[in-house]
C-alpha cells in the first residue's frame, strides 16, 4: 500500500472522485495518507493520524519514495495563521497546522524536495494544557464556517476541535459523534476551559462540538464554528445549550461535557 504526503497548503478530500462532489474533509501540507485506491486523476486515501477517508486529486499528492527516507518523530507544526515557505517552483503560503517535515534549521524535505521555511514554530506554552487548548482556539476566532474545513480561511465545528487539540499533542478523530466517545463525563457545574461540549438534534443525535472557553463563577463561555453564525465564534453555555444574546435565544442543545486529558492520550 503507497503511502503519500499532501505537497499543498489546503488539499480537499471529497466523498466522490470528482470536483462537483461534497467536500467531506481538508488536509493540510506535510499530513500523510495512504493510497486505498487509485484512479486516472482522483485516489481514495485514508489518513494516516485519524483514519478518514474521502476521494483527492492525485495532483495534490506526492507519494512517498523510499529512496528517501523521512524521520517523522522530527516534523514540526507550523504555529502561523498565514506562512511561508519557498520550494524549486517559487514562494507557498501555508496555514496554522502544516507539518514540516523532517524539520531542521528552517529547512524541510519531501522526498529529494527541499523547502525553506520562514514561519513561526508552534511552541505549547509553559501555563497548563487547558490554557494551551484556550489560546490555541483563539487563533481560529472569527474563521469563516466551512464544512469539511480544517484552517483559519475555512473550518467547521469538529475541524475546529481536532485542530486545537492536535496542535496540543493529542489526535482526536474527526467528526463530533467519534469525538464525544472520549474522555470522561462531566457534569455542567463542574466543566471548565478546555472541556468539550457536544450538542444534539431534536432525535438526540449528536451533530455538534465547541470547546469551552472560559468559566467565571457560574458563567460558561464556549468557541465553535458555526453554520447559523458563519464563523468561529464566542457565545454562552448553560443547562439548554449554546445561547446566542444577539439573537437572544438557544441555538444548540446540549448533550453532554466531555474532558480529554493529556497525560490519558498521549
Amino acid at each position: 500500500m503507497s503511502k503519500a504526503v499532501v505537497h499543498l497548503a489546503l488539499a480537499p478530500q471529497r466523498k466522490e472522485p470528482n470536483h462537483r462532489s461534497e467536500l467531506v474533509n481538508q488536509l493540510l501540507f506535510g499530513e500523510q495518507v495512504e493510497i486505498l485506491e487509485q484512479q486516472e486523476n482522483w485516489s481514495l486515501v485514508k489518513n494516516v493520524h485519524d483514519n478518514y477517508q474521502g476521494w483527492m486529486q492525485n495532483s495534490n499528492l506526492v507519494v512517498l519514495n523510499e529512496k528517501f527516507p523521512i524521520n517523522w518523530d522530527a516534523y514540526k507544526f507550523c504555529g502561523e495563521v498565514n506562512a511561508m515557505v519557498t520550494t524549486e517552483e517559487g514562494p507557498m503560503n501555508l496555514v496554522i497546522g502544516s507539518r514540516l517535515i523532517d524539520y531542521g534549521n528552517n529547512v524541510f524535505k519531501i522526498n529529494d524536495w527541499v523547502y525553506h521555511s520562514y514561519c513561526e514554530i508552534f511552541e505549547i506554552d509553559s501555563k497548563s494544557f487547558t490554557d494551551n487548548l484556550v489560546r490555541t482556539a483563539k487563533m481560529y476566532l472569527n474563521a469563516p464556517y466551512l464544512w469539511g474545513g480544517r484552517s483559519p480561511f475555512g473550518i467547521d465545528c469538529s475541524g475546529l476541535t481536532q485542530m486545537v487539540f492536535m496542535l496540543n499533542g493529542i489526535q482526536i478523530p474527526r467528526d463530533a459523534v467519534q469525538q464525544e466517545e472520549l474522555g470522561k463525563k462531566i457534569p455542567l457545574g463542574k466543566a471548565e476551559a478546555g472541556d468539550l461540549a457536544f450538542f444534539q438534534n431534536d432525535e438526540g443525535k449528536i451533530i455538534h462540538v465547541g470547546l469551552i472557553y472560559e468559566r467565571k463563577w457560574d458563567e460558561l463561555k464556549i468557541i465553535h464554528s458555526t453554520d447559523s453564525a458563519g464563523k468561529v465564534r464566542l457565545d454562552f453555555l448553560d443547562k439548554k445549550g449554546v445561547f446566542n444574546k444577539e439573537k437572544n435565544t438557544h441555538t444548540h442543545n446540549l448533550h453532554s461535557i466531555k474532558r480529554i486529558l493529556k497525560d490519558e492520550n498521549s
